[in-house]
């Protein structure tokens, strides 16, 4: 896992980076939170397709639908099964894609980002 990069310092940068990412999209279900306050308040649980239209939010990582839906993003981008696991020895959450690690971090949320984040077509 030493070639990897693991986003541990700063959610935030993350969460900047993956709303930025070309496979990143937002899934029904979602949870979104802004820093500033919406229409919908901090945290936004609306469609997809409406949460597109709200400027300045980003996804709560580690809320399980938001995880579902990541998930998704994931299997859709790299097209093999994709699971996650978490690794006692080393105390953070792995993404795999059959044998190979796509990403890891230190919440299961935090690592599916990662992964999506390190896909490059």
């Amino acid at each position: 896992m030493d070639s990897l990069t693991c986003y541990d310092a700063n959610m935030n940068d993350l969460e900047k980076i993956l709303i930025e990412h070309p496979n990143f999209e937002w899934v029904d279900g979602m949870l979104g939170v802004s820093p500033t306050p919406t229409d919908y308040g901090y945290f936004i649980r609306v469609p997809g397709k409406e949460m597109r239209t709200i400027p300045h939010i980003f996804p709560l990582l580690d809320d399980p639908a938001t995880k579902g839906g990541m998930l998704h993003l994931l299997r859709k981008a790299y097209g093999i099964p994709v699971t996650t696991e978490y690794d006692t020895i080393n105390s953070v959450w792995v993404v795999w894609g059959g044998e190979k690690v796509l990403g890891y971090a230190r919440t299961e949320g935090e690592a599916l980002a990662v992964a999506l984040v390190q896909f490059d077509e």
